[in-house]
């Protein structure tokens, strides 16, 4: 069908419109002029202006009374709201109303008082449908009501910190904090949402919306801050120990030059570090100066330490010890883990892969299994050996008694008067002889008296070479079995018989015999025999006592040799020890052993006696013990290199546990726990289609910010060695960049999510 033009008039707009009749040309005209906007209102004069602005101040001044009221009464009601949804159910199973709640009340009330309502129309461009930049009056009134909630929220999170302890008083001590910032963070929260309700949007895309406004406005004003801060700082100067600002990259030789010059204030040598770690801390000093700002030589010395012990991996707080940056990144860190998305689990990994690295770093210098019973086995090792060497020992000088017993005279008597005599006499001076063990006094007695009494039997107890022997013997095995003043009684026997010069015998002749040729043959032969038994006798005799020296030289020696039981030998005389029986043990007993001893016990006590697997290194124990032992022993089993990094290790290990004074580390995990929850809950909620399709497009957009606002982002920047290096003043910390008003309020502005 053909259509013509019909000429159609409304008020005093003409319209030409194309239609196939009049009827329809009217429909089609009616329908264009409804969405032509009304003509702009004539323009106030300046007089015009201020006279509606006084006429329209009243009206504010209520609507700021409406905006407490109802903000307020959305703060009171929030915590009572599972309880009235309660009610509600059960009165509605029962035909009742809905219960309503506090913030209904609170708008009855601002109602009743006569305060007047924003307007609910919003100025929009009927071009495009969407809102103009202007926002309406309901707009500003969720903006004011949102800043008017957050005020007994803060005013009671507060008061709770201020007499609470425990996860209860640092939930609220994070409610209460920054109320400046958290102020401003509710105001964009009330403007996203409500800006978001005026275009359509569902409950679920104003609370995302309102959530998006929180977060935006602490982020904003840490951009600003931030480029307040760099504008303020100085750029890297010359080669005065710092480089020349015109360089853009610097040289390989500027680098290295500031390196040498800020390690040698701290007294390191640039020029003994392996190459490998110099090629790492060039790139990150490149990198700071690249950043502008004075290098910080205590930042550089701690970075050493990482890149030194292989595996480690620094933070910017870890390098800095700055309490705001240290507190920053274990809350992210704990943030993270508590979510489930691998992306913000950077630090929280990071701090697995430095326990790991540190518990490695002691295995590869020879640290063992600290389940198995390592000192026994060390102290086995240094007692076999000193066991080993007294056997050799003893047996040289039974050897040499064994020779002299089996040489041409060797049955000869020995003067046994003078030796007998000299041992009481020393016992007496002493008076030990009464501690005398019972059977060396009785062998002592029958030695003198040449005799003994055996079953009414008297018998000769002859007193030569093989008799000698038998009482060193004796009094040696019976030494290791005493102490005491027993011990003190049996070593001036042993002294005295070390001290007695035994001689042979001689048979002494009548005068006036003749002797023949062959009996004075003889009589020579027998003078020579005695002074060759006398000899070998003393080297003997030397022997034993050198042996006897040997063992009383030094207490492991002595104890060991004595029985002691090897479990305690490491703990007593290395870990407990003085530095004398510690130097014994290193130069009589089994080093090696005893230094992968030292080595496990140190892991042991960092580990709390747990296995690699599951034990955490503990920084403060473990330099404890390292100081405990000292240097003056670790010298004795270790170089100055391996001293230098067993305390490197306990550098590292407390840099990486440190929570500095004025840090604010969320340690009782609450917090984070919720933190990291309402992430999650933000991806469990995409794609649920009782949201709407608006609602799938806006909640893994409002995660996805979240996530690189809250984790992500700041994870990255902890690991900036370049930054930690430049002494730069740190940023935001989780709590300006993620207060809580940019959660809450949301919800109080929005009952319907909030209900849900």
């Amino acid at each position: 069908m053909t259509q013509a033009t019909f000429e159609v008039k409304i008020g005093k707009e003409v319209y030409e419109v194309d239609a196939k009749d009049e009827a329809e040309a009217w429909k089609l005209a009616n329908a264009f002029h409804s969405q032509t906007p009304p003509p702009p209102p004539p323009e106030k004069t300046t007089g015009e202006s201020i006279m509606s602005a006084v006429t329209d101040f009243p009206r504010q001044m209520g609507l700021t009374g409406r905006y407490a009221i109802e903000g307020a009464a959305n703060a009171v009601g929030m915590p009572f709201e599972p309880m009235r949804l309660g009610v509600s159910a059960i009165s509605q199973a029962a035909g009742g109303p809905e219960a309503a709640s506090i913030s209904t009340y609170g708008r009855k009330l601002a109602d009743l008082l006569g305060l007047p309502k924003p307007k609910e129309s919003s100025v929009m461009d009927v071009k495009t449908g969407l809102a103009k930049v202007l926002p309406s009056e309901q707009v500003v009134g969720d903006v004011a009501t949102s800043m008017a909630s957050t005020i007994p929220m803060i005013s009671g999170a507060g008061l709770v910190a201020k007499n609470a302890t425990g996860i209860t008083g640092n939930v609220a001590g994070q409610l209460a904090a920054n109320p400046m910032l958290q102020y401003g963070s509710a105001a964009g929260a009330g403007y996203g949402s409500g800006l978001v309700r005026e275009t359509g949007g569902d409950p679920v895309q104003q609370f995302i919306a309102g959530i998006m406004g929180g977060v935006a406005t602490p982020m904003a004003y840490g951009g600003a801050k931030s480029l307040l801060t760099s504008t303020g700082q100085k750029v890297a100067p010359n080669l005065t120990g710092k480089l020349n600002p015109d360089a853009a990259i610097p040289s390989t030789a500027d680098v290295e030059q500031m390196i040498t010059l800020k390690l040698g204030q701290s007294g390191i040598d640039y020029n003994r570090i392996s190459d490998q770690v110099k090629k790492a801390l060039n790139a990150d000093v490149a990198n700071a100066l690249r950043t502008g700002g004075d290098l910080g030589g205590d930042a550089l010395r701690r970075l050493l330490d990482f890149r030194m012990v292989e595996g480690t991996t620094p933070t910017k707080g870890m390098i800095t010890l700055d309490p705001r940056q240290v507190t920053l990144e274990q809350n992210l860190a704990k943030t993270g883990m508590n979510s489930t998305d691998p992306n913000l689990q950077t630090l929280g990994n990071v701090q697995a892969q430095n326990n790991r690295a540190l518990i490695d770093a002691l295995n590869a210098q020879g640290a063992g299994n600290v389940k198995a019973p390592y000192l026994m086995e060390a102290g086995e090792a240094s007692a076999a050996k000193i066991t080993a060497e007294d056997a050799a020992r003893q047996t040289a000088t039974s050897k040499l008694y064994t020779d002299a017993q089996n040489m041409p005279g060797g049955t000869t008597p020995l003067n046994r008067a003078e030796l007998i005599n000299n041992i009481d006499t020393a016992l007496a001076k002493a008076n030990a002889n009464a501690f005398l063990p019972p059977e060396i006094r009785t062998m002592l007695n029958e030695l003198s008296a040449g005799q003994t009494t055996i079953n009414g039997k008297t018998l000769p107890v002859p007193f030569d070479t093989n008799a000698l022997d038998n009482l060193m013997t004796m009094v040696a095995t019976a030494q290791r079995r005493a102490d005491g003043n027993a011990s003190k009684a049996l070593r001036l026997v042993r002294q005295a018989i070390d001290d007695t010069e035994i001689a042979p015998i001689k048979k002494e002749f009548g005068g006036n015999q003749l002797v023949t040729e062959a009996g004075a043959n003889f009589l020579q032969t027998q003078d020579a025999q005695a002074g060759e038994l006398l000899t070998a006798l003393n080297k003997a005799r030397a022997s034993h006592r050198e042996r006897m020296n040997w063992i009383e030289s030094n207490k492991p020696i002595e104890q060991t040799v004595n029985g002691m039981e090897p479990d305690k030998f490491v703990r007593k005389f290395v870990l407990n020890g003085d530095v004398a029986d510690a130097s014994a043990v290193a130069q009589a007993g089994d080093p090696l052993a005893t230094k992968s001893a030292i080595l496990t016990h140190l892991k042991d006590r960092a580990l709390g006696g747990k296995s690699d697997e599951t034990g955490t290194f503990g920084a403060s124990t473990y330099n404890k013990t390292l100081s405990d032992i000292g240097d003056r022993k670790l010298a004795l089993f270790f170089s100055p290199e391996e001293i230098g990094e067993l305390k490197r290790l306990g550098r590292v290990a407390e840099y990486t546990t440190l929570q500095p004074k004025g840090s604010a580390v969320n340690n009782s995990n609450s917090g984070a726990l919720v933190l990291g929850a309402g992430i999650d809950a933000l991806a469990n909620l995409a794609g649920v289609s009782s949201l709407g399709v608006g609602a799938s497009v806006i909640v893994p957009l409002g995660k996805k910010f979240m996530q690189g606002t809250l984790n992500a982002a700041e994870q990255q920047k902890a690991l900036d060695m370049g930054k930690a290096l430049s002494n730069k003043i740190p940023g935001l910390t989780l709590g300006e960049r993620a207060v809580p008003a940019s959660v809450y309020a949301g919800l109080l502005t929005n009952p319907r999510p909030r209900q849900q």
